[in-house]
């Protein structure tokens, strides 16, 4: 005899890792950013080995965890916005593209087709021979027809092209994101390189500047590894503010950075380098429970010679980074 009490629900897995999401976000004091829900989601599902030991190792810490940290996360594990890669975006993009070309395709053979109808009704009614009525009815439905579809195609064009203009700007933003140092908000090596390159073709030779952060190994194991990251976090935001209005910082990965300058004499660059590197001492940074702590840079700069490519450069740079290094710290030293 068939029973009328409702089924019993089985617990959906999903659910579950949802909220123990949020708890973990919770639980930390962490944003409800859709970047953080998405890293705990998946720290609780368990599909990503990699990010479930990174967590579980950083987690042992006791010091809280930080909106830094879990940028850094989600640029190694997170992927795109929306979890695509750009290569998917781009091929998404290239089917709303594809689709628009379709439709107006569409609209051109009905037109085309239209067209046809009534040069077929003119030469019927200029025989005099054909049925007025018949051959206007007919006029009139493939008109109201075509009227129907073209509203029809309108649509789905305005709707091709708002998908394509999300997707756009969503591969705007991947392309921004891989080419951003999550921890600093600077260029990454990769788009550094790039733009080094670049000037490396032109006329005037830039000059490059390797900087390091001075005993930064001392300073996470005295403070721990969230404060490693404020100091990088702020030594990147001086960069950023005390750089010329010509010059490109970058973080090029750890304690290492990198500053481009275009199109500069080999005098003017090391000025330039040596106001960074005063601004970076002279402004120390403040830890989180109050601690001053003083941070210092040691640079090598290195001035392009004509032909010669970023590999021979950066090696020169890196040479006088570690002269300045073995000088005492705290300098910049030029490649010969």
């Amino acid at each position: 005899m068939p029973s009328d009490a409702p089924p019993i629900a089985r617990p959906d897995p999903a659910m579950r890792h949802a909220h123990d999401a949020i708890a973990a976000l919770l639980r930390h004091g962490l944003r409800p950013t859709p970047p953080n829900y998405a890293l705990w989601f998946e720290f609780h599902a368990g599909e990503t080995a990699a990010l479930r030991a990174a967590l579980e190792d950083r987690l042992r810490d006791p010091s809280p965890l930080r909106e830094a940290e879990m940028a850094a996360l989600h640029a190694r594990f997170g992927g795109s916005p929306s979890g695509l890669t750009l290569a998917e975006i781009s091929q998404r993009l290239g089917e709303a593209v594809r689709d628009a070309a379709a439709i107006l395709d569409g609209a051109a053979t009905d037109a085309a087709r239209y067209g046809k109808s009534l040069e077929g009704a003119a030469a019927a009614l200029a025989s005099g021979t054909a049925d007025w009525p018949e051959v206007l009815a007919g006029l009139i439905h493939e008109t109201q027809a075509l009227r129907d579809k073209g509203a029809t195609l309108a649509r789905r064009l305005a709707e091709t092209g708002r998908r394509a203009e999300a997707l756009r700007q969503e591969l705007e933003e991947a392309r921004r994101e891989a080419a951003t140092d999550a921890l600093t908000g600077l260029p990454n090596r990769r788009a550094f390189e790039a733009a080094l390159e670049r000037h490396l073709e032109g006329e005037e030779p830039p000059c490059l500047l390797l900087l390091d952060v001075d005993h930064f190994k001392a300073v996470k194991d005295r403070h721990g590894h969230a404060a490693g990251d404020l100091a990088l976090r702020h030594l990147g935001a001086t960069l950023r503010e005390a750089a010329r209005a010509a010059d490109l910082p970058a973080r090029l990965g750890g304690e290492e950075f990198a500053v481009l300058m275009p199109a500069t004499p080999p005098e003017r660059a090391m000025r330039a380098a040596e106001a960074l590197r005063q601004a970076v001492a002279r402004e120390g940074m403040m830890l989180e429970d109050g601690t001053r702590l003083a941070l210092t840079v040691s640079g090598g700069l290195a001035a392009a010679a004509p032909g010669e490519g970023s590999a021979r450069l950066a090696e020169r740079a890196d040479a006088a980074l570690y002269a300045a290094k073995r000088n005492g710290r705290n300098r910049i030293e030029a490649a010969p």
